[in-house]
């Protein structure tokens, strides 16, 4: 957000951005913005997930609509609800949808397509888009799936992006972290970021019950609904050979990612098509070979595919992800390809792409 907000700086007599969550890396917002902090999001449950995306939603109506009327708008889909705001307060808005919803409930089950609540909601984003100004998304999948609620010709594709500045490869041998974490002469498999309900984080449980006599670690660091579940299978199996880490401060964030020989990026069978997960470019920045958990048709499993700078496995696939593992142990040269490959991809997904999300006011 703070590199779209620049992106339009000085354009406008004035920018203001609502959030919950401010996190500016290497790159502080720029002063003249004005910012509210408003209820931010909580992962760590279907209710209070719920909670926090109305409470959002409510506080920006509410500022929107007494301190802000003349206001265009420009939302982002997390939470969801915000596409309301649109319909709500008929002013010009820019879309950028980053996960689609509601059919992101339906394919999670937690809703049926039937449901009452899913036809209102789905009458709701035709009548909020058909109005937009402008409307962005990240992938193809993504785009075919709002053509349900608008023509794709109004639907213009604008791939994320990371900082290469910020987060790029340190070797093992300048990162205190390995150190710390105990994971000199490991090879490290790490999976880094939330531990929702989409994310089949618990593959890398079975992964490191398989695979206890060789000199591999299992690193998970992040916070979600699946971490006491994590916990658990942990101490199920007696498994010294994972380590399980709360999130890392922003400013560790490059030495953390910097940690693993093999990054490990999950997204369930239901939200295949629906998202891509963002530590994907993060970690292409850091130059790590991915190992991809996800269905062969998703638009993580394409991403890989088009860059060839890792593997995606189904979850069935257990034998054919310890191969990989066991091969990358053994044969630096496989490594150090797909290091050069995600180093090559990073250079699609830089911050130039921000340049492409113009907001239109008329």
């Amino acid at each position: 957000m703070i590199d779209i907000i620049h992106q339009h700086l000085h354009k406008y007599d004035e920018l203001v951005l609502l959030t919950g969550f401010l996190n500016p890396r290497n790159i502080p917002l720029d002063k003249s913005v004005k910012v509210h902090m408003l209820k931010s999001y909580n992962r760590n449950s279907t209710f209070l997930r719920l909670y926090s995306w109305i409470m959002f939603t409510v506080q920006s109506w509410w500022l929107l609509l007494v301190k802000y009327r003349k206001a265009a708008l420009y939302c982002i889909s997390n939470p969801p609800f915000t596409i309301l705001l649109g319909l709500l307060l008929r002013r010009p808005t820019t879309f950028l949808i980053y996960d689609v919803y509601p059919d992101a409930l339906v394919s999670t089950k937690l809703l049926r397509e039937d449901h009452f609540l899913i036809k209102i909601w789905n009458n709701w984003n035709k009548r909020a888009y058909s109005r937009a100004k402008n409307i962005f998304t990240i992938s193809t999948g993504m785009k075919k799936l709002l053509s349900k609620y608008i023509q794709e010709a109004k639907i213009e594709i604008v791939p994320i992006w990371t900082d290469n500045s910020f987060l790029k490869p340190i070797p093992k041998s300048e990162n205190k972290l390995i150190n710390e974490w105990g994971l000199k002469d490991k090879f490290v498999v790490m999976y880094s970021g939330n531990l929702g309900l989409t994310h089949p984080v618990e593959v890398l449980i079975d992964l490191a019950n398989e695979l206890p006599l060789h000199r591999v670690e299992f690193v998970i660091v992040g916070e979600g609904a699946k971490k006491e579940k994590l916990q658990r299978l942990i101490e199920k199996y007696e498994l010294v050979n994972v380590q399980l880490l709360p999130y890392q401060p922003t400013e560790l964030l490059p030495l953390s990612l910097n940690v693993a020989d093999l990054a490990v990026v999950t997204i369930s069978n239901e939200a295949g098509q629906l998202s891509v997960p963002s530590k994907t470019f993060n970690l292409m920045s850091c130059g790590k070979p991915i190992m991809a958990i996800a269905p062969l048709s998703s638009e993580l499993a394409q991403l890989l595919y088009t860059f060839k700078n890792g593997e995606c496995f189904d979850l069935s696939q257990i034998e054919q992800m310890k191969e990989l593992i066991l091969t990358m142990v053994v044969d630096k040269s496989n490594v150090a390809q797909y290091k050069k490959k995600s180093l090559l991809a990073s250079k699609e997904f830089t911050p130039k792409n921000a340049k492409r999300l113009y907001f239109e006011v008329v």
